[in-house]
């Protein structure tokens, strides 16, 4: 993701994480297996049903937002499955593919099963994800969502740590089927600057062990450097968020560049 035909344009300076997310409650009640979440697209069908029959929303979304929705938080997770790499998944915005082929759009009709079937709250577009998550998953109503680490942390205590996350559901043929969503923050130092050197010795010292620990000691969010130690994780629910991390890829970024 920090390269471009083979040049290094940025340096990461922090992780961020949404993975799907289910109410182990729920799945009980619902005749799920709270331990096996669902790991193939047709499991993940049946789950809904088996959760819609027993009385709950079987997922909460929101998309009220054009700025901040489920939308964009599942088009890594969903829409690149049938694709080996970010590169690929970008080659319909090059001009070099047709969005419109399967590869590309199957992610689409994949939503629009879910909706049709009734699986995802009546008011998806609107209301905001937030609100999504806060109305219908952390005060139990809705089985799964899709949501960030800071946000699963809260539904777990809410919920009585009821929550447990799962890899994205699998329908696609590509590398990154499977994987969940990671949106990976990164430093850029612009061509224009005056002080190239100092805003990379900067970067430098972001990325050392000591700045890295104290970063997710203060922040509560992964960096994104190497030498992080992720044996200093005690939570849980981020030991979880971790694991996932590392089994993902990076589905969008956002680099602090001047404009």
């Amino acid at each position: 993701e920090v390269t471009y035909q083979g040049k290094i344009w940025t340096a990461s300076f922090y992780n961020t994480i949404a993975p799907f997310a289910y109410n182990k409650n729920i799945f009980q009640k619902s005749g799920l297996d709270p331990n096996i979440p669902p790991k193939t697209w047709v499991d993940f069908l049946e789950a809904c049903k088996k959760i819609k029959e027993a009385g709950f929303i079987p997922l909460a979304f929101g998309n009220k937002s054009s700025t901040v929705n489920h939308i964009q938080w599942l088009m890594g997770p969903l829409g690149e499955q049938n694709c080996d790499s970010i590169y690929d998944y970008m080659q319909p915005y090059a001009g070099d593919a047709d969005y419109k082929d399967k590869k590309y759009s199957e992610w689409w009709y994949k939503l629009e099963e879910l909706a049709k079937k009734g699986y995802i709250n009546d008011d998806v577009n609107s209301i905001e994800l937030w609100t999504a998550v806060g109305q219908y998953f952390s005060t139990g109503e809705a089985a799964m969502t899709v949501a960030a680490g800071g946000t699963l942390r809260k539904c777990d205590e809410l919920l009585n740590n009821n929550v447990e996350l799962m890899m994205t559901p699998i329908f696609g043929t590509g590398k990154l089927a499977g994987k969940a969503n990671v949106w990976r923050k990164n430093w850029g130092i612009t061509a224009w600057s005056e002080h190239k050197q100092e805003a990379a010795d900067f970067i430098k010292f972001m990325n050392s062990t000591e700045r890295a620990n104290a970063f997710y000691e203060t922040c509560g969010a992964f960096p994104g450097s190497l030498n992080f130690d992720p044996s200093i994780i005690d939570d849980p629910m981020d030991k979880r968020l971790y694991e996932i991390l590392q089994k993902s890829f990076d589905g969008a970024t956002v680099s602090y560049v001047p404009r």
